[in-house]
């Protein structure tokens, strides 16, 4: 591996992409802002945790801190109710549910840049058994990114509380999720997991708030402030903005 292939995408590229990224979180943010907390959670957690434990490096890294940023991209197109659902929802609401990941892909596949990070964001709710959703894919055929993502979110789904009302604590959150470690998680990252967040090693720690992304973190300042003050305007938009929009606009009706 060359030192530019060490080094990830190139820096206008990672700049486009972290903004686009960075548009879409605020237009969910828009839905629910407890829904934009939770993937800002999840995206830091996941990221700091893989790098920590030299999971992964370089562009591969740094895609995963988008998917996490993105896995939830599919509740766009979500009712309220939808979005206040329990983690183990009523029948009815559990078909919806599980539509999410395939819509948020179906989404950001109209942007080209984001083909890596579709795996992840599609497979983000599949179990290590193969019972999970949306292909009930099982064990090493889940991609790495996919089973860091699922640790993370669902231990962020616990202790905050979001939709459950009063959150766990990370003693009883991790003591059930070690319980399903082989079912529901990969076994070999539950360990490793629960040192990491026993020992807060960078949990809450924003991950572009680091040295080499410095430029990163400002250029996401920016482009929000022009978000928020509307001074970006559709034409400015990629496609995959569009079609958020789209999605959005469509299950309004």
């Amino acid at each position: 591996m060359t030192d530019k292939d060490a080094s990830g995408p190139g820096q206008e590229l990672l700049q486009q992409l972290n903004e686009t990224a960075k548009l879409v979180l605020a237009m969910l943010g828009a839905k629910d802002a407890r829904l934009r907390e939770h993937c800002e959670r999840v995206a830091n957690a996941a990221a700091n945790f893989a790098e920590s434990e030299g999971l992964l490096r370089g562009g591969e890294l740094h895609h995963l801190y988008l998917a996490g940023l993105l896995h939830d991209t599919g509740y766009v197109a979500a009712s309220p109710e939808l979005l206040d659902a329990p983690l183990a929802p009523p029948e009815g609401q559990a078909v919806l549910v599980k539509r999410h990941p395939v819509v948020g892909v179906n989404i950001l596949s109209n942007y080209r840049g984001y083909e890596a990070l579709l795996g992840p964001i599609r497979h983000h709710h599949e179990a290590f058994d193969g019972s999970g959703y949306p292909d009930g894919i099982k064990g090493e055929d889940i991609p790495l990114g996919a089973r860091i993502l699922h640790v993370f979110d669902h231990y962020d789904r616990l202790t905050a509380g979001a939709r459950t009302g009063r959150g766990l604590s990370r003693e009883e959150a991790l003591a059930e999720m070690f319980e399903q470690a082989g079912r529901e998680f990969d076994p070999k990252l539950m360990s490793r997991f629960v040192a990491f967040i026993e020992a807060d090693a960078g949990v809450g720690q924003d991950f572009l708030s680091k040295s080499d992304t410095s430029f990163i973190r400002q250029s996401f300042a920016g482009i929000l402030q022009k978000f928020s003050a509307g001074k970006i305007v559709p034409p400015a938009m990629p496609q995959v903005v569009f079609e958020l929009r789209r999605w959005s606009s469509s299950c309004a009706r």
